[in-house]
């Protein structure tokens, strides 16, 4: 069972949480994020589809391969997920899913979750921080961006 706390971003430590940093600092609600920015952050980014109504945790549309999801689940889960739309772990998005529904209010939503989830690779103990955002495209395409840190203590 993972245990979740929602927290305030500006308690993190920004050397060890940047991208979640750069995320809630730098990325207008209002404004539209570059291509070029997406692209440089997108490698440590899950970029999800922001639905009209949120009933579970969104479709997965690209999974980057340093992001704190792709720690947990592997990289094959990574390559994976767009391709199913999502995560193929339906408690998990069900948990999750408050997370994005307050994003795409307030356009943003930080927690930090702990406990033993199936990671595919077994059951793990997993530790790590969630940062949700949504953007808007240059294009003018809306999405929620998640941007995580795994702990140290992660997979042991």
């Amino acid at each position: 069972m993972l245990e979740t706390i929602e927290i305030d971003p500006h308690r993190l430590c920004r050397s060890r949480h940047d991208i979640i940093s750069h995320l809630h600092d730098r990325v207008s609600f209002y404004d539209p994020i570059s291509d070029s920015e997406l692209e440089r952050v997108g490698t440590h980014l899950l970029l999800c589809k922001k639905p009209g109504i949120i009933r579970s945790a969104p479709p997965i549309l690209y999974c980057g391969l340093q992001s704190a999801s792709a720690q947990i689940f592997g990289p094959e889960w990574a390559r994976e997920a767009p391709l199913l739309g999502s995560s193929g772990k339906p408690e998990l998005e069900e948990v999750f899913s408050y997370g994005y529904k307050v994003a795409a209010e307030h356009g943003w939503f930080c927690d930090e979750n702990e406990g033993f989830i199936d990671t595919g690779r077994g059951i793990k103990f997993v530790s790590f921080i969630r940062y949700i955002r949504s953007i808007k495209t240059e294009k003018g395409t809306n999405f929620f961006v998640c941007a995580g840190a795994v702990r140290d203590r992660v997979l042991q």
